[in-house]
């Protein structure tokens, strides 16, 4: 049969889904490998079989063109990986620990692998890694290790061909490379460029991964499809620049001359072509819900197909998928989970696998026509995504749970907290009670010194204002006895300066001399010398006798004139005799010879004329100070009784600041003690009231406290026990419910998911599945926001 004929057949399949069985399924993957594109079409079940009969006969007639190492590598069941010393060997892995050490090899630890994203690669996850896809990598690697080794992976979303086509690259020791076009047309071309200029002039061996969002681009195709032609240097140089065409020739004439050949620019793009279909492995990746796309576009670029090899992801074999799971599960899951439940990885791996199988058999038949709920989408195969959702699902029930019980353990210690503080407070109110009853004691006895002392500092004040009065009066008197006093002092002024004037007016010492050299003095001289021999006596010794007083005697006097001039000047009135002042008044004072001045012309008128001026000064200030002695003698008294009464004031103020001491004090305290006292009396308020909170909480939860723990006990040891069937039902739902019509739904959760459950005894809440994502409260605000309310949207939602 033309591939013309097979691609009619096929391309009915895709028109016609309810015609589709397992064995179309089959010949859908030896349709790529017998290198067919799509057309035509199938409209009955008679075509159906002899499209079945095409392919096998496809299948004989290929094997029969297949290389026969290659076709025998492919059937054994070791994989085969390039060694890094010499590309070219060939090197036979079993699967197993062997694969798992050579995995290692080839992969960066420091890389994150698909198999746990994000994080470095654990030998558990190689290992689980290599017994998931070892089949796979046999046939990839066998593939990519011959030149112009591309391959196409088809299979559904999820089922790992982006991991088996990055993991096979690596162990081929090929350079991987991710075709990107998220950033237009020019830097892909830049990309493509420099990817060409690797593998022709750098001979690096390198893998260009295709994504399918990557390869449903037509320019990507078309691109790839042109440099894939046997002659395709031609639309290869149109992607370089003028100058980067000139590095090409320059970097590569030289290995043209060294096969012989002239180093002209059309032999060394030949080489270059050549160099780039030897290095550049092309991998790309379709999910099965593209392959009708994938082959429409084929048609177009045929050579994307023809020199592809075609390896098929389906469904992984039971066995081992279970063997995946255990150790993948076990890097999911925390080491404490699995101390406390060894089984636990080993049931759910058992499950998953059942479970992830059905699912596939249920989205690989023909759906119903119904319309899919809104917000579904088309779910994915992928087992370690179905993994990963369980344990994120088990880990959010087991965590609620947990804190949930929690959550009871601390109601319930509450609950005995609020008896023992109800206690307590009672105890703490009787206590208060009585520091409330002392402290208004303490308060009252303070309040009574207060009282106390405020009447004895009145009194004291009383007192002190008298005192303070009479001191006033007393200081009165003794300023105008002082002032008295300072009038007469005020007047000895001009007698003393009389007589200190008269001494001045004293002749030298030689006047004086003559004078004492009188034999017979006048009568103005005699009288004269004689009142200051009078007045020259102490106080207290008596007068002189009259002979005392004769001239002979008084001239005497005049024995040494600067001395007597002296005590004239140092002469204290204070020390006059009243007998003396008393005799020279009556005596001499009064007589014409001292009130009379001598003849004019005389020396000694001067002298004895300034002795008399001072002798008459003097005796007015005797008379001045006599008249001084009694009220200094009052002013004295007075004085002493001011002192007297400043004192008492004095002692009688200190008294008074002392009481006011006291008083503050005793006012500060009796302040300290009311503030003490209503602290006190607030703290017992507030323990009463916080009493009466305590009282009715307890009395609330008191009782019914029995029935309440014991029901909460009860419902989350249900939910423990509901916890593992409740995740695996919910994580079924997830991964795989999105895309089956109601009846599909609810026969894989029934028959496939719950049967399971109930087959190994792992008990499942009774409430829907539903009810294990929404409260009926969330589904209802769902409906007040416009979504649909039957339950099988409502589940889509």
């Amino acid at each position: 049969f033309s591939q013309h004929e097979l691609a009619k057949i096929f391309h009915a399949l895709f028109a016609n889904p309810d015609l589709c069985t397992e064995p179309l399924q089959t010949g859908q993957l030896w349709l790529f490998l017998c290198k067919s594109t799509f057309m035509g079409r199938l409209v009955n079940q008679d075509d159906c079989n002899m499209c079945l009969r095409i392919i096998m006969n496809s299948i004989d007639a290929l094997n029969e063109h297949l290389d026969a190492d290659a076709v025998a590598k492919s059937q054994q069941t070791f994989i085969c990986a390039k060694e890094g010393v010499n590309p070219a060997a060939i090197r036979t892995v079993r699967p197993g620990a062997e694969l798992t050490h050579v995995i290692m090899q080839r992969i960066d630890v420091s890389q994150p692998t698909v198999a746990c994203t994000g994080s470095a690669p654990t030998i558990e996850d190689l290992s689980a890694w290599s017994t998931l896809y070892g089949d796979v990598l046999t046939k990839v690697t066998v593939a990519l290790h011959h030149p112009r080794g591309h391959i196409h992976l088809a299979g559904p979303g999820g089922s790992g061909k982006y991991t088996v086509a990055k993991a096979a690259a690596r162990l081929c020791g090929l350079q991987i490379v991710d075709l990107n076009v998220s950033h237009g047309e020019a830097a892909l071309l830049q990309q493509l460029c420099t990817v060409f200029w690797d593998s022709g002039v750098g001979k690096v061996d390198q893998a260009l991964l295709l994504p399918s969002h990557v390869n449903a681009t037509s320019e990507v195709l078309g691109l790839l499809s042109d440099v894939l032609a046997p002659s395709g240097y031609a639309q290869m140089i149109a992607l370089f620049s003028p100058a980067r065409q000139n590095d090409v020739y320059a970097a590569i004439r030289g290995d043209v001359r060294k096969q012989g050949m002239e180093d002209s620019r059309e032999n060394c793009w030949v080489l270059f072509n050549a160099q780039v279909h030897k290095h550049l492995r092309i991998v790309a990746t379709s999910a099965t819900n593209d392959l009708a796309n994938w082959g429409s576009r084929a048609m177009s670029y045929p050579l994307l197909i023809t020199r592809m090899t075609v390896v098929w992801i389906g469904a992984l074999l039971p066995d081992k998928t279970h063997d995946f799971g255990i150790p993948y599960l076990g890097s999911l899951l925390d080491h404490d989970l699995q101390e406390e439940r060894p089984e636990l990885v080993s049931q759910v791996s058992r499950h998953l696998t059942l479970v992830h199988q059905a699912a596939a058999d249920f989205l690989s038949r023909p759906q119903p026509p119904d319309p899919l709920p809104p917000l579904s989408a088309y779910p994915s195969t992928s087992f370690t995504w179905y993994a990963q959702t369980w344990t994120s699902i088990y880990k959010r029930m087991r965590d609620d749970v947990k804190e949930k019980s929690r959550r009871a353990v601390i109601a319930a210690e509450k609950l005995d907290a609020e008896l023992t503080r109800l206690s307590d407070l009672e105890a703490a109110i009787e206590d208060q009670k009585q520091v409330v009853e002392q402290k208004k004691i303490v308060a009252n006895r303070l309040l009574a010194n207060v009282g106390q002392e405020t009447a004895m500092l009145n009194e004291q004040k009383a007192i002190l204002e008298e005192d303070s009065n009479a001191e006033k009066k007393a200081g009165a008197i003794v300023a105008a006895i002082e002032a008295d006093i300072q009038t007469h002092m005020d007047e000895q002024i001009p007698f003393s300066e009389v007589a200190s004037g008269a001494l001045e007016r004293v002749e030298s010492p030689a006047v004086l001399n003559e004078i004492r050299g009188f034999t017979t003095p006048s009568d103005s001289v005699l009288v004269t010398m004689r009142s200051l021999l009078i007045i020259l006596i102490p106080k207290g010794k008596a007068m002189p006798l009259p002979e005392a007083l004769a001239w002979k005697e008084v001239r005497k006097l005049l024995t040494k004139p600067d001395a007597f001039v002296t005590q004239l000047i140092k002469y204290d009135v204070r020390n006059t005799s009243p007998a003396a002042v008393e005799l020279i008044e009556k005596s001499y004072m009064n007589t014409p010879a001292f009130e009379t001045a001598d003849k004019e012309g005389a020396k000694e008128t001067a002298t004895t004329e300034a002795l008399k001026a001072w002798i008459a000064a003097t005796i007015q200030l005797f008379h001045i100070q006599q008249t001084l002695i009694p009220k200094q003698a009052i002013l004295e008294d007075q004085i002493k009784a001011h002192d007297t009464t400043v004192a008492k004031y004095q002692d009688l103020l200190t008294r008074v600041r002392n009481l006011e001491a006291r008083l503050a004090d005793v006012m500060s305290s009796f302040q300290d003690a009311t503030e003490e006292k209503n602290a006190a009396i607030v703290r017992l308020e507030e323990l009463t009231a916080s009493y009466g909170i305590a009282r009715k909480l307890a009395v609330c939860l008191e009782g019914g406290r029995a029935n309440r723990l014991q029901e909460a006990k009860e419902r989350y040891a249900l939910e423990t026990d509901c916890l593992l069937g409740d995740s695996l039902t919910a994580a079924a739902f997830v991964s795989f419910a999105g895309a089956l019509g109601p009846v599909c739904r609810d026969s894989f959760i029934r028959y496939q998911v719950l049967a399971d459950l109930r087959a190994q005894k792992v008990q499942v809440s009774s409430g829907t599945v539903l009810s294990l994502f929404a409260s009926p409260s969330t589904a209802a605000d769902w409906k007040s926001m416009g979504l649909p309310d039957d339950p099988y949207c409502v589940e889509g939602a």
